[in-house]
């Protein structure tokens, strides 16, 4: 999409149908280089992981000559442009609102929907705590680095005090077996991060709303069958142990940025095997990204974006604010309360 101006425009108008509540369906195109695929990323990723978006592509080769453009909502309009090769500007757009050639367009797009394979799978219900014991956290050979980025402070990252904590104020057994699974394998994440890189991202959260308690466990729609909260003295373990992490294991990246993009939904990629979208508000679902070249491109988008702040200085950085927002905690427990 050449035109920046328009390019942003529609990214506002996929915002506002994500908040109308609108649910969509996308073919996407081949991607034809790497600017394409990170655009095209930048631009979706709200929708999709929000579950208001489902993706599917065409399997077999194209060879990229006849491009059509079809944009149709059944029943109401439908915007269609053709173009051939790589010309820029499109001979003729036709927008209709007649009923009837409106349908019949939506019947060409259901045509080609057909014949294309869906790009993601989405998990609900008891289905997401089997992904998560699985996917998530199978601690397998193909193991490789990873990136997640969420609103509240990493689950991969939780102390094994914390999760037994967790663990008492869920009744749901299948969010208690992955909540042990998790405390079982924290020991693992070390031997983990020897071998491989582990970036989070993440918001430190503002001592006012540690100590009002309003601080949500990230997943703990999943790990709590409903939103749950850090107490004073939890935050503040958990904060210990990621500056612990960073001292000690070079591979181990904190970055404070969570991006406009991120919200208070969760994305963790496995470069080259895996890649989830949590989305934590009710009802809560898992995205499953399949299709491999999406799972790449999205594992590079990221890197892209992150790469230029790990720094050494940034490192030393974050662990000073974090030993500085301990000693605040530390400041105003109620007494009786310190570790």
């Amino acid at each position: 999409m050449e035109n920046d101006d328009f390019a942003a425009k529609l990214s506002r108008m996929i915002t506002a149908l994500r908040e109308k509540g609108c649910r969509c369906q996308r073919i996407a195109a081949s991607a034809s280089d790497i600017n394409y695929s990170f655009d095209s990323i930048a631009r979706w990723l709200p929708l999709m992981s929000s579950g208001s978006l489902e993706s599917f592509h065409y399997p077999r080769m194209r060879d990229g000559l006849y491009r059509r453009t079809i944009i149709v909502v059944p029943d109401f309009g439908a915007l269609v442009s053709t173009s051939v090769g790589h010309q820029r500007e499109s001979g003729a757009t036709f927008l209709t609102l007649e009923k009837a050639t409106v349908n019949c367009y939506a019947k060409e797009f259901s045509d080609y929907l057909s014949v294309c394979k869906p790009m993601t799978k989405t998990h609900g219900g008891a289905q997401m705590c089997n992904m998560l014991l699985l996917r998530a956290l199978g601690y397998e050979s193909t193991f490789s680095s990873c990136i997640q980025q969420s609103g509240s402070l990493s689950s991969i990252t939780m102390p094994p005090s914390v999760v037994k904590n967790i663990i008492s104020k869920t009744k749901i057994p299948a969010s208690q077996k992955l909540l042990r699974r998790l405390r079982e394998d924290a020991w693992h994440f070390e031997d983990i991060v020897k071998e491989h890189r582990i970036i989070d991202i993440f918001p430190l959260a503002p001592l006012e709303e540690i100590a009002a308690g309003k601080v949500p466990v990230a997943a703990s729609q999943i790990l709590c069958g409903d939103t749950c909260y850090y107490s004073m003295i939890e935050y503040k373990l958990h904060l210990q142990h990621i500056a612990a992490l960073l001292k000690k294991h070079p591979n181990y990246h904190l970055i404070q940025n969570c991006g406009e993009h991120i919200r208070s939904d969760i994305i963790y990629i496995r470069e080259g095997n895996l890649a989830l979208l949590y989305k934590d508000t009710a009802p809560a679902s898992i995205i499953e990204i399949t299709e491999s070249n999406l799972i790449t491109e999205l594992w590079e988008y990221m890197l892209r974006e992150i790469e230029p702040k790990l720094s050494p200085a940034a490192r030393e950085d974050v662990i000073a604010r974090i030993e500085r927002l301990v000693m605040e905690i530390d400041d105003n427990l109620p007494a009786g309360q310190g570790y």
